[in-house]
């Protein structure tokens, strides 16, 4: 996802989800099980959260000055909010569904 993308997203008032993480980080394995549990339970939040690798995209974690990982945008009203650490699956399905 590039910064452009993100921005969009933000842009279009929809509400959504990014989680950042890295491929080397335990907690951010642990919150992509919890996603994918969410996803598996509750079908309609699929195509609002996105996984994205800081690693991958590392314009994106410059953009957004995340220094440590997970992080998960809450995106929606033409604004965003950073939350970092792990995440209970019910608090995302929460904001997206």
């Amino acid at each position: 996802m590039t910064v452009n993308d993100f921005n969009s997203m933000v842009a279009s008032g929809e509400r959504c989800v990014v989680k950042m993480g890295a491929s080397w980080c335990g907690p951010c394995k642990v919150l992509d099980k919890e996603i994918e549990l969410l996803e598996s339970e509750h079908p309609e939040v699929k195509g609002k959260i996105y996984i994205v690798d800081i690693e991958e995209h590392p314009d994106l974690a410059e953009e957004l000055k995340i220094m440590s990982v997970p992080v998960c945008a809450f995106i929606g009203d033409g604004s965003y909010t950073l939350r970092k650490g792990l995440l209970a699956r019910q608090g995302i399905f929460e904001w997206v569904k």
